[in-house]
């Protein structure tokens, strides 16, 4: 089992490394426009949820969608930049 922060081999990960920084990166996106104030509670709950509920099923590709273009439910545009 790996620690906290650190990153599982790619050989055993269906991730790769590009795959964890974009994670990071769309949580502290979500997180800090919530903790702005430009992002609901719910909006910023679904979406985690969401993508941990990809990475969850194996739907890597969905994932990694919302990972790359910041895409929420409701079609709106709050992650992108």
């Amino acid at each position: 089992m790996s620690k906290m922060g650190e990153r599982p081999n790619e050989s055993t990960s269906q991730l790769t490394v590009r795959d964890y920084e974009n994670i990071d990166h769309f949580f502290r996106v979500v997180l800090t426009r919530h903790a702005a104030g430009a992002l609901h509670l719910d909006t910023a709950i679904g979406s985690l949820a969401h993508v941990i509920s990809c990475l969850d099923s194996g739907n890597i590709d969905e994932a990694r969608r919302w990972f790359e273009e910041g895409a929420d439910p409701m079609g709106s545009e709050f992650l992108s930049s």
